[in-house]
Formats: structure tokens, sequence, C-alpha cells
């Protein structure tokens, strides 16, 4: 059946609000609406595909972000002039994020291989 117009503004605004409350003012509807809607597996899976999609961005600008943070500290290994401290410590908070987030990126893919497999399996004993 789909889910309506209403319901994917729902969804964006819940991927950027900072509450559900939040989220249901920005999209023009209740609280109770939204509630409602978050019990209904077709709009959960939609919101589930859409953080998905979010978290994929996320990971690839951070992807993106691992290679310039080595060049920094590899700048500030080499040149005695900087004051390394600040830029270290943001080089290595760059890093350690950008490895988190892969990881529980491979995490989630892993888990939806694993739940397509067991709807498969399901379905085979049906």
């Amino acid at each position: 059946m789909g889910i309506t117009n209403k319901q994917c503004k729902a969804i964006q605004c819940l991927l950027t609000a900072p509450t559900q409350e939040e989220a249901a003012k920005m999209a023009g509807c209740s609280s109770s609406t939204l509630r409602r809607w978050l019990d209904q597996p077709e709009f959960v899976k939609a919101y589930q595909r859409a953080q998905t999609k979010l978290i994929d961005s996320c990971v690839m600008k951070a992807r993106n972000m691992v290679s310039p943070a080595f060049e920094v500290l590899s700048e500030i290994m080499n040149d005695k002039d900087n004051n390394a401290q600040t830029r270290v410590y943001a080089s290595r908070s760059i890093i350690e994020f950008s490895l988190r987030l892969v990881e529980i990126n491979d995490i989630l893919h892993k888990l939806e291989s694993l739940e397509d497999w067991k709807e498969l399996r399901e379905d085979e004993y049906l």
C-alpha cells in the first residue's frame, strides 16, 4: 500500500528533530498520530530505510575524511613549528569517529543480510 506524503514528511522530521514531539510539530501532525504511525510496520520499515540511507551517507563522508586526517597527523609529526596538541586531538577524533561509523555501518548491513536470510528461511517452511 505504501506510506502517505504526510508520513514521508514525518520520517524526514524524525531524522532531523531532537524529539518525537518536535518531529510531530515540524510534520504538522499530533504526537499521538506520530506514535500511532510508529506502531505501523510499513511506516517503521520506511523510517528504518531512511535512517540507513542517512547513516550510509555519513559513513561515506567520514570515510572521505580519514585520509586527510592522516595527512594532518603526518604534517604535524614532521613540522616542529606547529602547535600539534589541538590538531592531533581533532585528527584523532575524526579518525576514531570514522572508524566507529564504519564498524556500525558494517554491522547494520550484516544484520540486514541475516534478517533477509531469516525471512527466506521462514518462507521456505510455510
